[in-house]
């Protein structure tokens, strides 16, 4: 697979070709900070939005209006967008600094967003873990999976 990460990316995860990942480029995306294709060109129906603390807490207040023009072209183009938080939940409902907005009313936020627009929140404690995390989705994702609201056999 062909990891492709957004040139705006201000502090990019470190992806390394070797195993299941055969490259990874920098280019301009149109929403989300990750991408994946198959060798062919053919892009993965899942984006990763990685979101510091700091920054999840900017962009669902002072940055909304631009982050809700992200989720629309996601949808327009059905991509299932996932946000990728750099923390625990208990580190976001401990708030961010320098910020007057409660942790608890960004993650009532980031949970409506789940709800009414599929953006799923994963909550990840490192760098490292939202890698792993990134490379297993795309993985099953290759390895053909069902959606799982489809009957368990």
């Amino acid at each position: 697979m062909v990891i492709t990460i957004d040139s705006r990316e201000q502090n990019p995860l470190d992806f390394k070709s070797g195993g299941s990942v055969s490259r990874v480029v920098e280019d301009g995306l149109p929403f989300g900070d990750y991408w994946c294709a198959y060798e062919t060109g053919e892009t993965m129906k899942v984006v990763f939005e990685r979101k510091t603390i700091p920054d999840l807490f900017g962009t669902l207040t002072n940055g909304m209006e631009r982050f809700k023009k992200e989720v629309n072209r996601a949808l327009e183009n059905k991509f299932a967008l996932v946000l990728a938080i750099e923390g625990t939940l208990s580190e976001v409902l401990a708030g961010a600094k320098n910020s007057s907005v409660e942790g608890k009313s960004i993650i009532k936020t980031v949970f409506t967003l789940w709800m009414k627009y599929d953006v799923m929140p994963v909550f990840l404690p490192n760098r490292s873990e939202m890698k792993r995390f990134m490379i297993e989705t795309w993985t099953a994702i290759g390895r053909n999976y069902k959606p799982l609201h489809k009957e368990f056999k």
